[in-house]
């Protein structure tokens, strides 16, 4: 900002003070701040309260409560199985069990004429595109 600014800004702010005075310019701005903190109070309450009964009719559900858990889950546990009963024993239940092998299904039509050009095609890709970048 230049000196020219500052000084038009000053005396603009003088005669304003001059003419309305300091009393009406205090009372001016706590009028409107007064008015727009009522404002935001006002919105805020109403909306807040049509948030609240909107929440109230859509998140309340008119439902019965579940019964805990899967029904055999539950009479197994009940009958006292050998379902393990703390986190530790399920860990080390799991390490005890072989290892169970994966097997991915490696077609991609279910053709074979067909899963044999796509993978011909693949490997091209691979072998132009991929393996020199």
């Amino acid at each position: 900002m230049d000196h020219l600014s500052l000084a038009w800004g000053t005396a603009i702010a003088a005669v304003v003070v001059h003419t309305v005075g300091i009393w009406n310019l205090v009372t001016l701005v706590l009028s409107l701040t007064t008015v727009a903190v009522s404002f935001c109070l006002t919105l805020y309450w109403r909306h807040g309260r049509a948030a609240d009964e909107y929440s109230v009719q859509t998140c309340r559900s008119r439902l019965p409560l579940p019964s805990p858990g899967i029904p055999a889950i539950v009479s197994l546990t009940r009958l006292g199985s050998d379902i393990p009963r703390s986190p530790a024993d399920r860990i080390v239940s799991l390490t005890r069990s072989p290892p169970r092998e994966l097997r991915f299904d490696q077609r991609y039509t279910g053709s074979s004429p067909i899963d044999e050009q796509i993978k011909q095609v693949l490997q091209f890709a691979f072998r132009d595109f991929v393996k020199p970048w």
